[in-house]
């Protein structure tokens, strides 16, 4: 028998982005989540609101894979030719680049105290930081 669950009263809708959306996370919070899309954008959002309330701009390509770290104050964003950036928000700029992948990167991980980033590529590499 299945258990009952708690449905969300009211589901939002949004048009997060000018193209696809083709990654998102939320933060620790559970308040603030990041999108990534095609349009090259990371926008960033207040749940329950409908307009972005930052958008980051620095990729020349189409993000594939954003993510939260350090207590959200910044976002690791990767695109689909394999460059990482990692974004300061108080700042709202990029704090550093990171390169290696040669094809799109597909997935961003951290170790538990988020000293380093792991990232998994179309290029069939892992990449950990030495």
């Amino acid at each position: 028998m299945a258990l009952p669950r708690n449905l969300v009263a009211k589901i939002y809708d949004i048009k997060a982005h000018d193209g696809k959306v083709t990654s998102l996370d939320l933060g620790e919070t559970g308040r603030v989540l990041v999108t990534g899309g095609e349009d090259r954008n990371v926008n960033l959002w207040a749940i329950g609101q409908d307009e972005c309330f930052m958008s980051l701009t620095g990729h020349n390509r189409s993000i594939e894979c954003v993510r939260f770290a350090y207590k959200d104050n910044f976002v690791y964003s990767a695109d689909d030719i394999g460059i990482i950036r990692r974004w300061d928000l108080n700042a709202q700029k990029i704090y550093s680049t990171l390169n290696g992948h040669m094809k799109s990167v597909r997935t961003l991980d951290f170790n538990p105290s988020g000293e380093y980033v792991v990232s998994g590529s179309n290029d069939t590499t892992v990449r950990v930081p030495g």
